[in-house]
């Protein structure tokens, strides 16, 4: 097993050497998909952190979220709210939610 792998190594080594530019070219695009990899790790983690540091400051200053619905939507829109409001109650409770009727909103 020892000799196989010896062996190999010996003829990639020669083969390397024997085309080098076709070598060079490989190992080049090699390094540079790595960069890339790695920059775009760099510029994805930079992202969430930006996101998480926003997010947490739009909750300590108290965010809230203000639904208005309007009494004249037609009854297909009337049901796609009904359904996102019952998705938005789901929610964990990490800040204030309102729902306000369309009068209710005019008084405010």
């Amino acid at each position: 097993m020892i000799r196989f792998l010896a062996f190999s190594i010996k003829r990639a080594w020669q083969g390397f050497w024997r085309n080098i530019v076709m070598s060079l070219a490989a190992t080049a695009t090699m390094v540079l998909m790595l960069l890339l990899l790695a920059g775009l790790l760099i510029v994805v983690t930079g992202l969430n952190a930006g996101l998480d540091q926003a997010r947490s400051e739009a909750l300590a200053d108290g965010v809230e979220e203000l639904v208005v619905l309007h009494g004249d939507l037609p009854k297909e829109q009337q049901a796609v709210t009904l359904k996102m409001l019952q998705q938005l109650n789901r929610m964990p409770l990490e800040h204030q939610r309102y729902f306000l009727s369309l009068l209710k909103s005019l008084r405010r």
